[in-house]
């Protein structure tokens, strides 16, 4: 398995691993609305607009996508890793990479607004908890990190 940039070949994966996390798993703070959304958030087209802003990476183990993840504009952004791979660490080596992008590109600080579910994952990466950002169909675990201080 390795770390690698995101590739506009790799949006239809990386969509549908997205996709399975939200259809199979609670990851908590969202209304059947707010998974809709989350879907559309996340298209194929969607990714790769958002990669061409900023710094995505994908976990490829062989010729399979298994993960994805990213930065632009101080935020870390779509970090996900097919269920059927998750507690093997592929998701903290997709972040490891981010960072060590985002202190490259002389980031100094990122936010994430992170699943429920995912909040002790970030935390273990140095996010602190800022505040829960609501809306009427989702909610999320505003954290941010000092990248001078967890370098």
């Amino acid at each position: 398995m390795r770390i690698r940039r995101f590739r506009k070949g790799d949006a239809v994966a990386a969509s549908q691993i997205i996709s399975r996390c939200f259809l199979t798993m609670d990851v908590g703070g969202n209304s059947p609305e707010g998974v809709q959304l989350q879907l559309e958030h996340n298209t194929p087209q969607e990714l790769i607009a958002r990669a061409e802003t900023g710094a995505f990476f994908v976990a490829a183990d062989g010729g399979e996508v298994i993960g994805i993840g990213g930065y632009g504009e101080g935020m870390v952004r779509t970090v996900f890793v097919e269920p059927d791979h998750h507690r093997h660490g592929i998701g903290t080596r997709i972040m490891k990479r981010v960072l060590s992008e985002a202190r490259k590109n002389r980031e100094y600080h990122l936010e994430c607004w992170s699943t429920h579910v995912a909040e002790p994952f970030y935390a273990k990466l140095g996010f602190k908890r800022d505040d829960i950002v609501e809306f009427p169909t989702v909610s999320f675990v505003r954290m941010t990190l000092d990248l001078a201080e967890n370098a």
